[in-house]
């Protein structure tokens, strides 16, 4: 049987110690990405490492937000932790926050294209500063955009759109958030038509040659003139030669050959020589009968030109009896002396 001993001892108690650290806990803010499209990149959930039993995160703000191209912080903040109980048991935690990262690439792809434009030549320049914008975000504009294009003569330029400026409905730049593509327009001027008609010239046959160097043409682009046109035709004796435009060279105000900014449509002229009028007169002759043959080969005549002869004529008649007959010039042939 135990015995009772308490009332043997002088009991002086000295108390230990309960200590109940804090428990790490990591909450990490989720990371987020997408291509640039003009709204906000938020994410608003988050991880954390293992709770104690019976307990879980009632509250937690996740602050952070990213629209334009680039990056930035997605912080948690004011948690709160409770037991099965639903008692704040938030500060036995150590809690380490962690950052989550918001990121929006500019690849997001719009295309810029300066506008395409046509006309015939007319001495000066075609340019067409319009554009086109295809695959921008919803709420986001082009501002202004620089378009450089020049062309004057019959050919074709490009028109190229740079400096471009987009912006979010806030008016703010946002630019940078875009992979752009610019796209070069066409300015085209195509050849005036133009008629260079040699002139037309007529005379009478007088033994020298016709020729006419004057022409005429259709409406030159204002400014533009000819600086040179070749006539080529010559027609002496009776009949009709092509009088014939070529080596057309046409330069505009400053000196500049412009000739290969028309299509020219050259036209001949005509230089018509008609036959000079000429009288040639068989002599008259008479006599008394004989009985024998009266002839005469003789002949006159008139308008000759300077250096013409008659080579030869033949005149025919002849009387016997008494009476009157024709004495016939033919067969006439003229030359040059």
């Amino acid at each position: 049987m135990e015995r009772d001993l308490t009332n043997s001892y002088d009991v002086t108690p000295v108390n230990g110690i309960l200590e109940v650290t804090k428990k790490q806990l990591t909450i990490t803010a989720d990371s987020g990405s997408k291509v640039y499209d003009g709204t906000p990149l938020i994410k608003d959930s988050y991880q954390s490492t293992d709770l104690a039993e019976g307990d879980s995160i009632t509250a937690i703000k996740i602050t952070g937000s990213q629209t334009a191209a680039g990056s930035s912080e997605n912080v948690p903040s004011d948690w709160k932790i409770e037991n099965s109980a639903n008692e704040d048991v938030t500060e036995c935690y150590a809690i380490t926050p962690v950052n989550g990262l918001l990121k929006v690439t500019s690849n997001k792809e719009v295309i810029i294209t300066a506008a395409s434009d046509k006309k015939e030549y007319d001495g000066t320049a075609l340019t067409n500063d319009n554009y086109s914008v295809a695959g921008l975000a919803t709420g986001d504009s082009v501002t202004s955009v620089t378009v450089t294009g020049s062309q004057i003569t019959a050919g074709t330029g490009e028109n190229v759109p740079s400096e471009w400026v987009i912006t979010n409905a806030a008016g703010e730049d946002v630019t940078g958030s875009y992979e752009v593509t610019p796209v070069n327009g066409s300015l085209i001027v195509t050849k005036k038509a133009l008629t260079v008609t040699a002139d037309t010239a007529k005379k009478t046959y007088d033994g020298t040659a016709l020729t006419k160097n004057g022409y005429s043409s259709t409406e030159l682009a204002t400014g533009d003139h000819i600086a040179n046109v070749t006539v080529t035709g010559s027609q002496t004796l009776a009949g009709t030669a092509d009088n014939v435009p070529s080596e057309i060279k046409i330069e505009n105000a400053a000196g500049e050959d412009v000739t290969g900014s028309y299509e020219i449509i050259p036209v001949n002229g005509s230089l018509i020589v008609s036959r000079k009028g000429l009288t040639i007169k068989a002599n008259n002759d008479s006599k008394i009968y004989d009985g024998t043959e009266l002839t005469n080969k003789g002949y006159t005549n008139t308008n000759l030109v300077s250096g013409d002869s008659l080579e030869s004529v033949s005149v025919k008649g002849s009387q016997i009896t008494v009476g009157t007959s024709d004495n016939v010039p033919a067969d006439a042939k003229m030359i040059k002396d």
